[in-house]
């Protein structure tokens, strides 16, 4: 009987299935990484167009940026900026406006949560009426309306801009 030497054994077949696997299940794994960071560089640039849009604002309003109003008949001027000037801006995940609400937690105390979601923004002014806070970079932030931190979670950690940057 002539031996065919031309024909895969089963070893070898279940081995390049094997491989095949291994690179394909490297490659997804990749893949989905990848998404993850791409979506976190847009939430980063679309951080630093609000922050962009945050001066435009106080050039609009006598140099004051968004404030918090202290009583429930005052509607947040924090708000009316949020519809007027970034309302164009989405998560790239959902592709819905972001989330956008004043930040109520000292930014200098270690054990504060991050922003709710993925894409929701936490903005804190700093006005005479609200305890010191800090920058990102943990200094503080001195009284007055001209200061101003803003926060957004990100898929992996959480991005900061403030008026200092």
């Amino acid at each position: 009987m002539k031996k065919n030497d031309s024909a895969f054994t089963l070893i070898e077949v279940i081995l390049v299935l094997a491989v095949g696997s291994l690179i394909f299940a490297m490659a997804f794994l990749a893949y989905g990484q990848a998404s993850i960071n791409r979506r976190d560089t847009q939430r980063r640039a679309d951080l630093g167009k609000i922050a962009s849009e945050l001066e435009n604002y106080a050039s609009d309003n006598n140099g004051k940026y968004p404030e918090k109003k202290y009583n429930a008949q005052d509607t947040s001027t924090f708000a009316d900026f949020a519809n007027t000037y970034i309302s164009g801006l989405k998560d790239p995940s959902t592709s819905t406006s972001y989330t956008a609400n004043l930040g109520n937690v000292d930014l200098s105390d270690p054990n504060r949560t991050p922003p709710d979601f993925p894409g929701s923004i936490e903005y804190y002014p700093q006005d005479t009426n609200w305890y010191p806070q800090t920058f990102c970079d943990g200094s503080v932030l001195p009284l007055g309306n001209r200061d101003y931190v803003i926060r957004m979670k990100l898929e992996k950690g959480v991005a900061c801009r403030d008026s200092k940057q």
